[in-house]
């Protein structure tokens, strides 16, 4: 059989690195195994399957241990241990749920199906934490003759996932897992030393995976950061680099184009400081009435868009329709997030499409008045000077909430109209730019990922013989 370093499809892999003989391993979701190989349950491998603690809340002082949660790991597995949980644990409690290396930990409930069965293995980094585990978690410890990374590879593939899910559903008929359901999983199981081969093949291979994934993600995050500081700089500085500069006498803003001139907000532009809700559609009206789609916070994309997917429809009178009714260049920015942990206030989005819809009532929305350009206006309510005004704005309140009044007066730097179009138009043209810079490397990742959990699903099924020492394939 030829050996090959590199790869250019897992297909090619597949062609290149089969064993000599495979045999239906009588399991639907498994197919063929190398014939070698047997397939048992899960409960012949494992020396322990058990359920954890969580104890109490420890007074100010008093000893405590970390208990690890399943928000302490990611959905593929890995750990995330930012903001572990300290309880107050019995002697006997921290005897039975301390964890050791090679122990492996499933969460066993989650209103996801993506979370539900995701498995960490405890390295050991995590083993010298001096952790135990909660009780919505599963530990499991294999018996000496079996390895735990490979069955942490199995547990975290499709094979392993989708088992979780289908027993998980049929036995208790909700999305939790337990002792008994975790037994039943199928494992298609080579010798030890093949188990140790693979383990140590996909950690090679993933961690080469996930090296050019985080490369990729880098190069997503430097293209966001300069298109950001693009729309910044032009907005308030202009095309011409080499023009006369004066002071523009707002702090925040600085020095600006000589010429150009400070505007409130509220002097350039007709502000509706707060949208409707309206009735549900089952309700009626003393007079006519409209059903219209009402755009929620929710619907503000991250992108500058508007989103129109999941619009929910209600019933408006004919005087708020004709009043909160969006057209085409209007400005909504999210005046209030409602959460403290999750700040998007002032976050904005303008009206592209001509569909027919109003805005809710934690939004607000900006119109452009007659001399200003609304491209222009919207890059600069979007960009990075404003944004920052407004954490400072939120940062004094109990709640995220935009403060109004002082929104309004937004102090905003105003060249000619034919100069505003000229930047809106320069950048568009350069946010397309680095826009697709930033899908081409969006799509790279994706095809990583697909890539990488089809390498595992390969190796841990036998589909390829990593012993033939099968590369990463080159996915760009």
């Amino acid at each position: 059989m030829n050996k090959t370093k590199s790869v250019d499809t897992l297909e090619t892999a597949v062609a290149h690195s089969r064993y000599d003989e495979y045999r239906d391993s009588e399991v639907d979701w498994l197919g063929e195994i190398p014939a070698h190989w047997d397939c048992v349950k899960l409960k012949w491998l494992l020396s322990r399957n058990e359920s954890g603690v969580w104890g109490d809340e420890p007074d100010s002082g008093e000893e405590s241990t970390v208990v690890l949660r399943s928000t302490d790991q990611t959905v593929d597995g890995e750990w995330r241990i930012n903001d572990p949980a300290e309880r107050k644990l019995g002697k006997e409690e921290v005897e039975y749920a301390l964890l050791e290396e090679g122990d492996l930990l499933v969460t066993t409930s989650s209103g996801s199906e993506k979370h539900l069965g995701k498995t960490s293995y405890v390295n050991s980094h995590v083993a010298e934490i001096g952790a135990c585990f909660s009780n919505f978690m599963q530990r499991l410890r294999t018996r000496q003759k079996f390895n735990p990374k490979y069955l942490y590879w199995i547990l975290n593939c499709p094979i392993g996932r989708r088992q979780f899910n289908y027993y998980g559903s049929s036995t208790t008929g909700l999305a939790n897992l337990n002792s008994t359901v975790i037994s039943r999983l199928d494992i298609p199981l080579p010798s030890q030393e093949e188990q140790s081969i693979i383990a140590a093949f996909l950690d090679r291979e993933t961690g080469r995976i996930d090296a050019l994934i985080e490369k990729k993600e880098r190069l997503i995050d430097l293209l966001e950061e300069k298109r950001t500081a693009l729309i910044s700089r032009v907005v308030t500085k202009g095309l011409d680099r080499d023009v006369e500069m004066q002071d523009s006498s707002v702090e925040w803003l600085g020095r600006i184009p000589s010429g150009w001139e400070i505007v409130p907000l509220k002097y350039i532009s007709d502000i509706e400081t707060s949208g409707t809700w309206g009735e549900d559609l089952d309700e009626t009206f003393g007079e006519k009435s409209r059903e219209l789609p009402v755009a929620r916070v929710s619907d503000i994309g991250w992108n500058g868009e508007v989103i129109h997917e999941d619009m929910p429809s209600r019933k408006l009178t004919e005087s708020e329709a004709e009043r909160y009714s969006c057209q085409p260049g209007d400005i909504l920015v999210v005046k209030a997030s409602g959460s403290a942990k999750n700040i998007i206030t002032g976050r904005t989005a303008q009206v592209q499409s001509d569909k027919d819809f109003a805005f809710g009532n934690f939004l607000l929305r900006l119109r452009a008045g007659k001399d200003v350009n609304e491209r222009f206006l919207f890059h600069f309510v979007s960009s990075s000077w404003v944004q920052q005004e407004i954490e400072r704005m939120v940062a004094t309140t109990t709640y995220p909430n935009l403060k109004v009044d002082e929104y309004r007066s937004f102090a905003v730097p105003l060249p000619t109209v034919e100069k505003q179009k000229k930047i809106a138009a320069y950048v568009d043209r350069r946010i397309s730019e680095v826009d697709q810079l930033i899908d081409r490397a969006e799509e790279g990742i994706k095809r990583l990922k697909e890539y990488r959990t089809a390498l595992i699903s390969a190796a841990v099924t036998g589909q390829i013989d990593v012993g033939e020492e099968v590369g990463m394939a080159t996915v760009e």
